[in-house]
């Protein structure tokens, strides 16, 4: 018969073993080993947060909430170098609950605010995003009186946020209010925006304002605030740049009468940033002029169906490996262009980026 003793050592015994078990098993978050730590949840996408540069290392203070959307991390989250930034694996619905509405019963209502963006005007984002053609979809902001609201509130001239999509959304706030970025000072890269955006100076139907860049994106969402409001960007400052997208979303003035509102852009100061082959429906924004691009009619932006006409230079390198990467898919000639997803694009001859094609 079993001893007291003997049987404190083996319950002892079993606990270690239990402990010790595959539910203690270390796990990968950069399975292709990309350097993106690899995003599939709610509850990871709310963790960036507290990663503002992607190194996968955070805060003592942090710590807690970081490892419930990411737990038993290997070391490095098992990048093969340094983690530079995120990666969606999935769509990500934020409506929760899948009621088709935002109420108290979804995880990120925030009494009543919604999603709280990543990044502020002082800690900004600073490392990387790739959507890899997934989406975020129902981002809902309820935040009167606040700036900086978007997916991300605000990101640095170090950040790329590239190949996502936000969807459904409903945003409004004060300034510098986009869907996907309040303020860049970054690069927006084949990303686009639908839902409605509602501020009251420096709105975008993608970003609120804009140092940085835009490129082969759009929105088709709508735009409402009292001063400096566009489709796309409320404004563009010096170095801040457009290329090779568009709007076709209302845009609209809440209250005033100040000229600050266009099609494409709101507002463009002086400086040495371009706008360059975008445009914007000047029949379904109900603005006849823009700070900059070209305005077209409906039929206009939809009868190209490849790159020809407005679009014979849309065929751009996307993912920076010097080979134009095919990212539109222009549909029929009553459709407006739309994004290719990674898969979709051609392949890519310089997987390694050293400049050689690879045989």
């Amino acid at each position: 018969m079993m001893s007291r003793y003997t049987h404190l050592l083996a319950l002892v015994a079993l606990g270690l073993l239990m402990a010790s078990g595959p539910a203690f098993a270390q796990t990968d978050y950069d399975t292709d080993n990309d350097n993106y730590i690899e995003v599939s949840t709610h509850a990871q996408l709310n963790a960036i947060r507290y990663d503002l540069n992607g190194d996968g290392a955070v805060a003592a203070a942090d710590t807690m909430a970081y490892n419930d959307a990411f737990p038993y991390a290997m070391s490095s989250m098992g990048c093969a170098a340094t983690c530079v930034g995120y990666e969606l694996t999935a769509n990500i619905d934020l409506d929760t609950n899948a009621d088709g509405s935002h109420t108290s019963a979804d995880a990120y209502y925030n009494s009543g605010n919604g999603w709280m963006p990543i990044g502020t005007s002082t800690s900004r984002y600073t490392g990387d995003f790739k959507g890899d053609g997934y989406a975020i979809q129902n981002l809902f902001i309820s935040r009167s009186g606040a700036n900086y609201q978007g997916l991300f509130g605000g990101i640095s001239s170090t950040s790329r946020i590239e190949t996502i999509g936000v969807t459904d959304a409903n945003v409004t706030a004060t300034n510098r209010i986009g869907i996907l970025v309040g303020d860049n000072q970054g690069a927006i890269v084949a990303c686009y925006t639908t839902g409605s955006v509602t501020g009251i100076t420096y709105v975008g139907g993608l970003t609120g304002s804009l140092a940085g860049s835009i490129s082969t994106s759009y929105s088709t969402a709508s735009v409402r605030g009292a001063n400096i409001v566009g489709g796309l960007a409320g404004t563009k400052w010096g170095a801040g740049s457009i290329t090779n997208s568009y709007s076709t979303g209302a845009v609209s003035r809440s209250s005033g009468s100040a000229p600050t509102i266009g099609g494409l852009l709101g507002e463009t100061t002086a400086g040495t940033g371009a706008v360059t082959a975008s445009y914007w429906d000047n029949q379904t924004s109900g603005q006849a002029t823009s700070a900059a691009g070209t305005g077209y009619a409906t039929t206009n932006l939809q009868s190209p169906t490849g790159y020809t006409g407005i679009y014979a230079n849309w065929n751009v390198d996307v993912d920076e490996d010097r080979v134009p990467d095919n990212p539109w898919n222009f549909g029929t000639t009553s459709q407006y262009p739309t994004l290719n997803t990674p898969s979709q694009r051609v392949v890519d001859h310089d997987s390694d980026n050293d400049g050689l094609i690879d045989v």
